[in-house]
């Protein structure tokens, strides 16, 4: 048996992170295999790890509940990253980011969702766009003013703009009337 050819051709699978494989004379070989874990969508099409590796399975499972990731290949390191810290800001105030996205100029945008108490809720999703640059400064407006009157009426809510100097901009839902 070829070591080296059976190590390239395992090392090639979509979920295969590394390979061991060595040989113990007479009769026996040793493969190690370490699997590749995803957490998160990268762009709809491809997975990726903690370590922002990108990568596509040849049949990819149905990973609904991972968070979605996009940007540019180059930047899933960074997307990755930043989708932890928006994360971790986000859930002080009872919420979870679901998504992120860095566009090709630079700009930032999340999707957010409430926490849900109880199963029976579901959360509605809003659209957070932060521009480019001076983010920590931006959420911190967007979270002060959540706090004082934004969370009250979460459920109305479509889109927040946060890329304005001294303000931020919401996008209400429109609410149809029941006959």
């Amino acid at each position: 048996t070829d070591l080296r050819r059976l190590q390239v051709q395992l090392q090639e699978r979509p979920w295969v992170a590394s390979v061991a494989v060595r040989r113990q004379w007479p009769d026996v070989l040793h493969i190690s295999v370490q699997e590749r874990v995803a957490v998160a969508r990268w762009n709809d099409e491809y997975l990726l790890t903690a370590q922002g590796e990108v990568f596509k399975p040849q049949q990819s499972p149905v990973a609904v509940t991972l968070p979605r990731l996009s940007g540019e290949d180059a930047n899933a390191s960074e997307v990755l990253q930043q989708f932890g810290w928006m994360q971790t800001q986000f859930s002080t105030m009872g919420l979870a980011v679901v998504a992120v996205s860095k566009a090709q100029r630079g700009a930032w945008q999340a999707e957010v969702e409430a926490v849900a108490i109880d199963d029976s809720a579901v959360p509605a999703a809003i659209q957070v766009t932060f521009g480019k640059q001076v983010l920590a400064e931006r959420l911190g407006r967007f979270s002060t003013l959540f706090e004082s009157v934004l969370q009250a009426r979460i459920n109305e809510i479509k889109r927040v703009d946060l890329r304005y100097t001294n303000g931020i901009a919401v996008q209400w839902k429109k609410v149809g009337k029941v006959t």
